[in-house]
């Protein structure tokens, strides 16, 4: 038999929620120093990284939504 795969709480959800807002907004200090600093190259660098982040918060967020909906039925 093939394992299953294993889908994550609605509790494990927002902790990875919580998880990386902390660390985007980490990162949005760090995009705007190089902002700040002038640093085009590493600005560029960082911003890439900030919209995975972003990327990855919207999907997980998607997550929440649907696991909340099956919670409540």
């Amino acid at each position: 038999m093939a394992p299953k795969s294993k889908v994550p709480t609605l509790a494990e959800t927002n902790h990875s929620i919580n998880k990386l807002q902390k660390a985007l907004n980490a990162q949005r200090i760090e995009t705007n120093n190089f902002e700040t600093r002038d640093n085009k190259e590493e600005h560029k660098k960082a911003s890439d990284k900030m919209a995975e982040m972003e990327k990855e918060l919207i999907r997980l967020k998607k997550m929440q939504d649907e696991l909340s909906k099956l919670k409540k039925t």
